[in-house]
């Protein structure tokens, strides 16, 4: 269990304890509904508590910021609403048994709706900024490449123009993952054992001509990757 999960559930015991000792020395009158509104608060502190410590695991699997910001509200506010309409219904609606029960039951509802939603669509969004921090790394590695070819004394007859396709690459959308990569990381790993084996720089060139088109082509693919998703 981390630091702030520990924090939590002690400071949740805490007012829950709290809580009891103060109903029990000040309540005197327990007739009607009092005894389940004071459930029904220690129910709150209980998903208040409950809630943060899911709030804490769900952020582990799903984008942490979203996650705290939407659960931590939703909880905090079906807590303290609770609370407030149990103490109401314990000092001036005694014997309202149906309209508590069903305030209680829409309360609980809308609670565990939102946070259902909130959840999955966090879900979304931490699957979404992986893929594309993943497609950034591969993207990169490719730029990296094809500077480092550049950088290679075997390369020198061509070092330009794989400058030039560092950076033609390094301007486009890296941040999808797109069909003509596969192509382009092939070749440059062609290009690679070719220079070092020697070859024909004529074949080199045939090659670096080959990846400027997939290249633009890849700026058209990656733009209609992304139209598509949005």
């Amino acid at each position: 269990m981390s630091r702030r999960s520990r924090a939590i559930l002690i400071s949740g015991l805490t007012a829950f304890a709290a809580t009891a000792a103060v109903a029990l020395l000040c309540i005197r009158d327990w007739s009607g509904i009092t005894g389940w509104a004071f459930l029904t608060m220690l129910w709150s502190e209980t998903v208040f508590v409950a809630g943060l410590l899911f709030a804490e695991r769900a952020s582990e699997l799903t984008e942490p910021v979203a996650t705290r910001a939407v659960l931590y509200t939703v909880i905090a506010v079906y807590a303290v609403v609770n609370m407030a309409v149990s103490l109401l219904y314990m000092i001036l609606f005694k014997k309202a048994y149906t309209s508590f029960g069903v305030i209680q039951v829409v309360l609980l509802a809308a609670a565990l709706v939102i946070t259902i939603v909130s959840f999955t669509a966090s879900k979304g969004i931490r699957t979404e900024n992986d893929r594309a921090s993943n497609a950034v790394l591969q993207g990169e590695a490719m730029v990296n490449h094809l500077e480092r070819l550049a950088a290679d004394p075997a390369c020198a007859a061509v070092s330009s123009m794989l400058r030039k396709l560092a950076d033609e690459l390094q301007f486009t959308d890296l941040s999808v993952i797109v069909q003509e990569d596969a192509e382009i990381e092939q070749i440059l790993s062609e290009i690679e054992t070719e220079t070092g084996d020697g070859q024909s720089t004529e074949s080199v060139r045939a090659k670096i001509d080959r990846l400027y088109t997939l290249i633009a082509q890849r700026k058209i693919s990656a733009r209609t990757a992304q139209t598509g998703r949005i």
